[in-house]
């Protein structure tokens, strides 16, 4: 394998400045970071098919053919709110994301820091700061947000970001190589038979404290398809 430089899953909401944990266990995390990266691009996919390849115009600057050097990160954009338009809620803010995000409610460790939101890109929520302002965050499904986040990781030297994909929605014979990176070591496991079923075989695992003073450690396992 190739050796890469290993960053923290981006904390868009922090602008570096703070990074925010799921209590979740990141909602029965079956991520696969599998062998594709979008280069730091300031236009995002089309919504209707958010995985197609990419055909506009690219910000040139990146090497494509190889990881070697990079800085790569894992981009979480799964947080929403109930006037996004997704009809999702307040996914991954909110414990019961049918709720109201308020006290009582609440999945995440730390808040945004929305200093440099627009005010298009800012959701009301339940809660309020200590002068009495009603507390905001932004939303993923928000391509002005999306398109920060990614301005963001291009001003700090990130090279690029993991297309981050469900188990159950892919098949062995159309990869060659998985990395799958988790911070819920139960369901890793659980989900390692189910890989292991479908014709991938374990070949590496790696774990990395990147949350200090959390209860997170992130497990990364490699998988080849088959031959």
């Amino acid at each position: 394998m190739q050796r890469i430089s290993l960053m923290p899953s981006f904390a868009p909401w922090s602008k570096s400045r703070c990074l925010m944990t799921s209590r979740m266990g990141f909602l029965r995390m079956k991520t696969l970071l599998a062998a594709l990266f979008f280069l730091t691009s300031l236009e995002a996919q089309e919504k209707e098919y958010p995985l197609v390849p990419y055909t506009k115009t690219s910000v040139k600057g990146v090497d494509t053919r190889t990881l070697q050097g990079k800085v790569m990160a894992g981009y979480q954009g799964w947080f929403n709110t109930p006037q996004d338009g997704a009809n999702l809620g307040w996914t991954h803010w909110a414990r019961a994301g049918s709720k109201p995000f308020a006290p009582g409610n609440v999945t995440v460790d730390l808040w945004p820091d929305m200093t440099e939101y627009s005010n298009e890109e800012r959701y009301a929520t339940g809660f309020q700061h200590a002068d009495g302002k009603t507390a905001e965050v932004f939303s993923s499904h928000n391509r002005a947000t999306v398109e920060r986040h990614f301005q963001w990781m291009r001003d700090y030297g990130i090279d690029g970001a993991f297309v981050q994909r469900f188990a159950n929605g892919l098949k062995a014979e159309t990869l060659r190589h998985v990395l799958y990176v988790s911070c819920d070591l139960a369901t890793q496991v659980r989900d390692l038979a189910i890989l292991r079923d479908a014709g991938f075989v374990l070949t590496e695992v790696q774990p990395f404290d990147l949350f200090p003073h959390t209860r997170h450690v992130e497990n990364i396992m490699t998988f080849d398809g088959p031959a």
